[in-house]
């Protein structure tokens, strides 16, 4: 009950939001960090004291070396007098090159790349080293007209959380019951072939307010077992809240037919020196591109879905790609690239204009069962849990942590962020304050330590804090700007928030911004009206109505927001195409 009141509650009060505001004018080392300069090196701040960092920038966005050749590439900040010119390098693969003082060593063939970034994560830029064991000119292409090669890097595999109309529902499953599943899994055989490389693209700044957000969870990639009946199948509500791997790949598709590009959320926002958040004037993109934010929600991997379709963790594997582990039911593991992070790392093969620059999705993560499928919580260690979220006994969360930390390094060398999603997954709406102070203290000791600082919230459910309350107030505290509900609307607020008394604050210093809902829920209740009025006469049901009354509640709900909602989702994909018709349990019905 309280689950079905949350998805009618966000949904009425995202319309109503949408309407108000329209009406308004260690990684271990694959990699290694090296600050350039040293404190003296460091711009004192004279005059200018306080002047920001709005940028940094390589001169070159691709350098090709042959093995043992050296090459000096050093960024730089903009503007040239800014307070604090440190930056933090990242090697995506040592053994391709090395990086010292200023200085790139090729080692063996390959490509990948060499990353600049602010010590506080808010600015980065990537020049790709291309390593070959012939002899090549040296190139570099000018930084204006960055062309966007492909990183060297595997297909990676999603994780989910459930989701409903405009709230997003909590991702924890029922415990296993007796069932024994069986191994069906193959492994997924990673691509030899070469990336394609991109040609020279322009690159143009478009408005901040034209970016659109959409969010999925960790993907299903055996429907055998991820999308049953839900009335005899104990995960079944694993088909409304993930996509198939098919429905993905389509998705992804879909997305770059649609000229959409992916851009880094944290380049839609600047923080002012107060702490304060403001939509960022504009985004670059490459010309005719649309700027996208992709988040993942839920990348977990909670030890209670286990055997149910999805894959347990993320890895690095023996090549340097990343993958998924699948835990079979006799203790052997199987590596499989069928996650959604496997997926795009294979499709930006073929199709590297969908990422500006090197940018990938953005994953949300919890901490109350580990993070990427690594037991990391301190409360490993107590008996009682562990049988709660089904870990194995002797699972040591200070190993866990060692073990998920160059996970971690692979992803934020490769181009993806993260986003807290809460401790806790708790509704931040209708939880009591306490709630939201322990997931903080939990957050900061459990995850913060493993992922960084980050500045995005990503609501569970699309429950959020009203600004006029002391919780909303204890995540500002935290450093948190950038907020995140659910919807099938495309709302984005520069410095509003809601109100408990149903308004709006204004001149908050954050960003709210919606983000479009694509599960399987979504899919089915949105490429067809019969399906949308079906789901809502049993929610209405399950509220004490009648028959009659709440098929009438349905249909009238259906006359108000089903074309919208419909509507909008024909901006990134076509729900009936891209739907697995084959294997999904619940199917599209026929208009009525």
């Amino acid at each position: 009950m309280k689950k079905t009141a949350i998805v009618l509650t966000a949904l009425l009060l995202s319309l109503i939001y949408f309407l108000s505001a329209c009406n308004t004018s260690p990684q271990t080392d694959p990699v290694s960090l090296t600050p350039t300069g040293s404190a003296s090196e460091t711009a004192a701040p004279s005059a200018e004291d306080g002047v920001p960092v709005t940028g940094v920038s390589f001169p070159v966005s691709k350098l090709s070396l042959k093995i043992g050749e050296k090459q000096t590439l050093t960024a730089a900040v903009t503007p040239g007098n800014a307070s604090d010119k440190t930056i933090l390098y990242t090697v995506a693969d040592p053994s391709i090159f090395s990086y010292e003082y200023g200085e790139i060593t090729a080692l063996s063939e390959g490509s990948a790349a060499l990353i600049a970034e602010t010590p506080d994560g808010r600015f980065k830029a990537r020049c790709f080293i291309n390593v070959s064991a012939e002899d090549v000119p040296q190139t570099g292409t000018p930084d204006p007209t960055t062309e966007q090669p492909t990183p060297t890097v595997e297909p990676p595999t999603p994780t989910i959380e459930p989701t409903t109309p405009t709230i997003e529902p909590t991702t924890e499953t029922p415990d296993p019951t007796t069932e024994t599943p069986v191994d069906t899994t193959t492994v997924t055989p990673v691509s030899t072939e070469t990336p394609t490389q991109p040609v020279d693209l322009e690159i143009v700044e478009v408005s901040a307010k034209t970016v659109r957000h959409i969010f999925t969870h960790c993907l299903i990639i055996d429907p055998a077992k991820g999308c049953g009946d839900p009335h005899v199948y104990p995960y079944g509500e694993l088909d409304a809240d993930c996509l198939t791997v098919s429905e993905f790949k389509a998705l992804l598709q879909s997305l770059y037919d649609n000229n959409f590009c992916l851009i880094d959320i944290n380049d839609m926002y600047v923080v002012d020196a107060n702490g304060r958040a403001k939509l960022a004037d504009s985004v670059r993109v490459y010309k005719g591109k649309k700027p996208l934010v992709v988040s993942i929600d839920d990348v977990v991997y909670d030890g209670r879905k286990k055997q149910c379709g999805m894959i347990s963790r993320l890895t690095v594997d023996g090549n340097g790609q990343l993958a998924g582990e699948i835990d079979n039911p006799d203790g052997s593991v199987t590596l499989n690239y069928e996650e959604c992070f496997c997926l795009l790392e294979e499709f930006l093969k073929t199709h590297p204009d969908f990422s500006f620059e090197g940018n990938k999705f953005t994953l949300a993560v919890t901490g109350f069962a580990g993070i990427l499928g690594y037991r990391t919580d301190e409360q490993t260690a107590n008996a009682s849990y562990r049988e709660q979220y089904k870990i194995p006994d002797g699972t040591d969360y200070k190993v866990e942590r060692e073990r998920v930390k160059p996970v971690i390094a692979w992803l934020k060398a490769h181009g993806y962020n993260f986003a807290s999603h809460t401790y806790s997954h708790s509704d931040y709406t209708n939880c009591s304050l306490d709630r939201v102070l322990t997931d903080i203290e939990k957050w900061n000791r459990n995850v913060k330590p493993l992922i960084g600082e980050t500045k995005v919230l990503v609501y569970p459910y699309g429950a959020f804090t009203y600004a006029d309350t002391e919780k909303h107030q204890k995540l500002l505290d935290e450093g948190f700007v950038v907020f995140c509900g659910t919807s099938q609307l495309n709302t984005l607020w520069d410095g509003s928030q809601p109100k408990s008394n149903g308004g709006t604050a204004s001149n908050t210093g954050t960003i709210y911004l919606e983000r479009f809902t694509v599960t399987g829920f979504t899919l089915r209740n949105y490429a067809s009206r019969t399906n949308y009025i079906n789901y809502y006469t049993d929610y209405y049901k399950g509220l004490r109505y009648d028959d009659e009354t709440a098929r009438q509640k349905a249909i009238d709900l259906a006359n108000r927001m089903y074309d919208i909602s419909h509507n909008n989702s024909l901006e990134y994909y076509d729900p009936n195409e891209i739907y697995d018709h084959e294997h999904r349990y619940y199917k599209i019905l026929p208009e009525t």
